[in-house]
């Protein structure tokens, strides 16, 4: 065989090896259960067109991003939140999910691949949004403790209440009662005075009168002053100028008395 012909066979069993390889490279199989975007390595660039189960031509060196195609499961344990009421509970959660189709160009591009999304869990809340639920829950708590003891202290403002209220009334019974006897002594001693004085003026008319003892003015007047004297309850100093000539003052011996 000249040099040629064994140029041209090792050429044509390098065309072919070349093209076998190319091809083997070129060609990518999805299973049923999966879908995904061709991404070329040597461009960078990421088709549009999702592909499903079979066997997929493509640039050569090409690569699938592969999601599954079916419901996935995913579960949260001790997720803590809020209720309709605001009462802090904590939960365990399953979730499943499906890649959207018209979607799938934006997830890769945001996670990368299907790893990175699952990847996307135990999300933690900021710290101000954690005190400000604690905050609540505590709020909330001291309202219902609140409410509870609202009863409790309802009943002892009435019951105070009604101590006043039974206080108040004795004291002011007590104050009518004392009122009432205040009068009744008022009234009396009104009426001893008024007895008195209406005796006193049928005494004086008495000694007045001609059918009484019949005294003059000046007798009364002497009647009168002998009377406070003798209620008087001490003795009276009277104070007496003396006369220019005492020796002319008469003196009238009065009789020994009847023995």
């Amino acid at each position: 065989m000249s040099p040629k012909a064994i140029a041209l066979c090792i050429g044509a069993v390098m065309a072919v090896a070349i093209i076998a390889t190319l091809l083997a490279t070129s060609m990518k199989k999805l299973q049923t259960y999966e879908v995904g975007l061709i991404y070329n390595k040597i461009t960078k660039k990421l088709h549009d067109n999702p592909k499903f189960e079979g066997l997929h031509l493509g640039p050569p060196g090409f690569s699938f991003i592969i999601f599954p195609n079916v419901y996935q499961t995913k579960t949260f344990n001790g997720i803590m939140c809020l209720n309709q009421n605001g009462v802090r509970i904590i939960l365990d959660v399953s979730c499943q999910f499906k890649i959207q189709l018209h979607s799938m160009k934006k997830v890769i591009k945001e996670f990368k691949d299907f790893e990175g999304l699952k990847r996307v869990n135990n999300i933690r809340r900021p710290k101000p949004y954690e005190k400000a639920i604690r905050e609540k829950e505590r709020a909330r708590e001291d309202i219902l403790v609140a409410k509870q003891e609202r009863p409790k202290q309802l009943i002892e403002a009435e019951t105070k209440m009604k101590e006043a209220i039974a206080v108040s009334n004795i004291t002011l019974e007590k104050a009518r009662s004392r009122a009432r006897i205040k009068k009744k002594q008022a009234e009396a001693e009104a009426s001893a005075i008024i007895i008195q004085y209406q005796k006193e003026a049928e005494s004086l008319q008495n000694v007045l009168s001609s059918e009484g003892l019949n005294y003059t003015n000046e007798g009364f007047l002497q009647y009168m002053a002998i009377r406070i004297i003798s209620s008087l309850n001490s003795p009276l100093h009277v104070g007496m100028n003396l006369p220019e000539n005492p020796n002319l003052i008469p003196f009238r011996v009065l009789p020994p008395p009847i023995q």
